[in-house]
């Protein structure tokens, strides 16, 4: 009987960080945001109050109108903390839902268990939900997280099972035993995708998609209201997103030659930044006034540069948000691709045409090649040499013979081809014929 193949939790939650991050920074953020905004409205109902009481302010000479205008401020209060607490509760939502889902593993001992195939099915969709939100296909991502296209849906995770068993090899989950696949029969049938709307992170990638627009655009305002939003943590990350926000805005006007209000607005937003290490990107930016759009004179036509520096503006944003939330760079499906490659990649992989593996996935042309070019090479103890006739892995019993040419094949595939042809072998790359008496034997390490 098979060995079941035991499941590495821990190394499966060392890959879900982010998953419980996002839900829980944003819960921290709507719950600090009520809390100021209780505290600042209570206050001056506070104040309201004792001026009232004591007969001073403006409700001292009609003291009903006065009560009005607080109980009025109380209901807009109400309805206030109303959506805050609806806010909240959608946020803790999403996190219970995460961490059921984690969860959920405790209870699966093995690899083969039918409960993980349902549940890793579910993190594929998980995957892919991540990999479209990140790329900004916000439509296709709602379609899928609400399962209004689950057809669709599971024909494109269909399409990137082969993406995903490419990243198995590397994910540390498990020790494999038994690498026979589980009949189809055992497979349980997914979880519906609709279960997606609680892993689906829309509301800050359509904030974060909103604001990028807004740059593509060449507009400030909106990135600019988001550092004001987070100064504090801006400042403990020690971003320059803001310097470079107010800086851009500096050389727009500069590129239009407003001189006057380019000035003004140095002093009102540039100044600041003159202690914070920016003293040398202000003086530079201050000579734009004197060199015109179409200077070529450097450092200024590189500051002229808009696509470039509107380009770079939107990836600093990114960044920063990213970080702001403990959102890695690169997506769940980027990541377990990269490992997996990186785990599969060999010094042979990417050479000459007739030395790649019709059956290896980083030899595949225009894709996994591309993505697996400037992966490292995998750490594999014992070597793998896989007979180029009939396909087959070359071991102690089936050894690989060496050509006088350096070629190496099968023993196997080498004496059924010498069989054929009177006791000589006919190297299938340089068409040489030997005696297979001429051939070594080689020995695996």
């Amino acid at each position: 009987m098979a060995e079941k193949i035991k499941l590495s939790v821990d190394g499966i939650l060392a890959l879900e960080s982010s998953f419980i991050k996002v839900p829980y920074e944003q819960l921290k953020k709507a719950n600090r945001k009520a809390q100021k905004f209780t505290e600042k409205e209570l206050s001056n109902l506070a104040s309201g109050v004792a001026d009232l009481a004591k007969g001073k302010g403006s409700g001292a000479k009609d003291p009903v109108k006065a009560l009005d205008a607080m109980i009025e401020r109380m209901n807009k209060l109400k309805r206030k903390l109303d959506e805050l607490k609806a806010e909240e509760t959608m946020y803790a939502g999403k996190l219970a839902a995460r961490l059921s889902h984690l969860q959920d593993l405790a209870h699966i001992r093995t690899l083969t268990a039918p409960e993980f195939a349902a549940w890793a099915h579910l993190r594929l969709q998980r995957v892919l939900l991540d990999y479209l939100m990140r790329q900004g296909f916000l439509t296709s991502a709602k379609l899928l997280a609400t399962g209004s296209s689950s057809h669709s849906a599971s024909d494109a995770s269909g399409s990137v099972m082969n993406l995903a068993a490419a990243s198995a090899a590397a994910e540390p989950m498990a020790v494999d035993t038994d690498p026979t696949p589980a009949p189809a029969s055992q497979v349980p049938a997914p979880h519906p995708v609709a279960g997606l709307v609680q892993f689906a992170d829309l509301e800050f990638f359509t904030h974060q998609r909103r604001i990028e627009r807004a740059l593509e655009r060449h507009s400030c305002t909106e990135a600019l209201a988001w550092c004001h939003d987070n100064k504090v943590a801006l400042k403990k990350l020690k971003s320059h997103l803001e310097f470079n926000l107010r800086l851009q805005e500096f050389i727009e006007l500069a590129r239009t030659r407003q001189l006057v209000p380019a000035l003004e607005y140095a002093k009102t937003h540039l100044v600041a930044f003159a202690d914070l290490g920016h003293t040398r990107a202000i003086q530079q930016a201050m000579a734009l006034m004197a060199f015109p759009p179409t200077t070529t004179c450097e450092p200024y036509r590189t500051l002229y540069d808009s696509d470039r520096r509107w380009t770079a503006l939107a990836a600093q944003f990114r960044a920063d948000n990213f970080a702001l939330h403990c959102l890695p760079p690169l997506s769940a499906l980027e990541a377990t691709l990269q490992a997996g490659l990186a785990a599969l990649k060999t010094a042979q992989c990417g050479g000459k045409h007739e030395d790649r593996s019709i059956n290896c996935p980083v030899c595949v042309p225009d894709t996994f090649a591309v993505l697996a070019e400037k992966l490292p090479l995998g750490h594999h103890v014992n070597s793998c040499y896989v007979c180029r006739i009939s396909g087959e892995i070359m071991d102690e019993d089936n050894p690989p013979l060496v050509t006088p040419e350096g070629y190496v094949y099968s023993r196997k595939a080498v004496h059924e081809m010498a069989a054929k042809n009177n006791g000589f072998f006919r190297c299938p790359r340089t068409h040489s014929i030997f005696k297979v008496a001429q051939m070594k034997k080689m020995f695996l390490t």
